[in-house]
């Protein structure tokens, strides 16, 4: 076989780097049908497009090749730590931990690539614990985690939904000298957020100031400490106060943020205010979407001193005008105005409606409406109602008796 283009290598790299693996492997039988001899490189950018795209059985495939067209010369640690990588993006654990083995047979020491894939693997399946077995192994087999290995078990964390063990890794990190990247800062900052740990997430972004890192604070950064802020002790004007701080400092809000106030408006039943932040989110040039309307129409329910059906009524049709479809939630958020407002006819009215729709209505939806009814000593109505529940086979906890 002879030597190929200079530049076939390249493009098969920039399909590789772009995760394409369809575009790699038309290179790589280009090359074939042209006579030219790929060589260990070309298996191994082969196998990082099988990688990006998760496919764990192209990677196998693509490292089996050239093994046997290498006669298994120069391929150890780097490709299998890159099979690795596609068990991780696949979520597959147990895949990983089979090439584990594998390398281990082949009597080939793995190095910290393949034990971090290895971690990922566990992390990105949602399983911390298990990914905190394998850094130990790593630990135990005198190699050093670095930042992506930290980062995977906090990731870990965070799809389990344990936010103080994303902090707790976090400062172990610290104590081993190993920097935020941007995925730990991103993955920090958003469990930050979850505890409603608004100084902590101030704090986090001064670290990352401090530290001159290439990471930039942008809007993700601005917006985790804004969502921490509503979700913690700290006052709505706090919440403000920031989003302002944010736009002096020329982070342009996005509609994830004008969503999180108003949110953070409607949660506490300020309607009015929630308004507001709406029309501040139109002139802004930013399109709503239906979690925008739905915060509104939760708001409504929510309002204080009293419900504000109608007002619910409004903003449902208002979704119209800005062609946005309401959801279940929609639906359910106008039911429970009506039904805290005890209007049990306007709670059924908004039922039949949602219905008619072709959405499907929950529990929470028709527990709003039998609390409606219920509330206004209308029994038969409550249990045709119960009937219905029973007959969508839905679960009825403490309405089961209910008639």
């Amino acid at each position: 076989m002879r030597q190929g283009l200079p530049g076939t290598s390249s493009v098969c790299e920039a399909h590789a780097n772009a995760g394409d693996l369809l575009g790699a492997e038309r290179v790589y039988e280009g090359m074939r049908a042209e006579g030219v001899r790929p060589n260990g490189k070309t298996f191994g950018k082969l196998m990082e497009a099988a990688a990006k795209a998760g496919d764990v059985a192209a990677a196998r495939r693509w490292l089996s090749e050239g093994r046997a067209l290498e006669s298994a010369h120069g391929f150890g640690t780097f490709e299998y730590s890159i099979l690795m990588d596609a068990c991780a993006k696949a979520a597959e654990p147990d895949l990983a931990e089979e090439v584990l083995q594998e390398l281990c047979e082949l009597q080939v020491v793995p190095d910290v690539m393949c034990y971090t894939a290895l971690i990922d693997s566990c992390a990105k399946a949602a399983q911390p614990h298990r990914a905190t077995r394998w850094l130990n192994e790593m630990i135990g087999a005198q190699l050093v985690p670095n930042a992506r290995s930290f980062t995977a078990i906090m990731d870990g964390h965070a799809k389990a939904g344990d936010a103080a063990a994303v902090l707790a890794w976090h400062r172990r990190s610290q104590e081993a000298g190993v920097p935020l990247d941007r995925i730990s800062s991103t993955t920090l900052l958003d469990a930050q957020a979850r505890l409603g740990d608004a100084e902590g997430a101030m704090e986090t972004m001064r670290e990352i100031e401090k530290a001159g890192s290439p990471i930039s604070l942008d809007v993700v950064s601005y917006s985790a400490v804004l969502d921490a802020k509503l979700r913690g002790r700290g006052s709505l004007r706090s919440a403000q106060d920031w989003f302002h701080k944010m736009v002096d400092d020329q982070i342009a809000p996005t509609l994830v943020t004008y969503n999180l106030m108003l949110n953070g408006f409607a949660t506490r039943g300020r309607l009015e205010k929630a308004a507001e932040w709406f029309e501040k989110m139109l002139t802004s040039q930013i399109s709503p979407d239906v979690i925008s309307c739905n915060a509104l129409l939760h708001s409504c329910a929510k309002a204080r001193p009293t419900p504000r059906p109608g007002e619910a009524e409004r903003w449902l049709h208002r979704m119209d005008t800005l062609q946005l479809a309401p959801d279940e939630i929609s639906y359910t958020n106008v039911i429970d105005s009506f039904s805290r407002n005890n209007d049990p006819t306007g709670a059924e009215r908004y039922l039949q409606k949602m219905v008619e729709e072709k959405l499907q209505p929950d529990e929470i939806t028709y527990t709003s409406v039998l609390s409606s009814f219920a509330r206004a000593a209308n029994s038969q109505k409550a249990q045709e109602l119960l009937d219905t529940m029973r007959n969508q086979a839905l679960q009825l906890g403490g309405w089961a008796g209910l008639g």
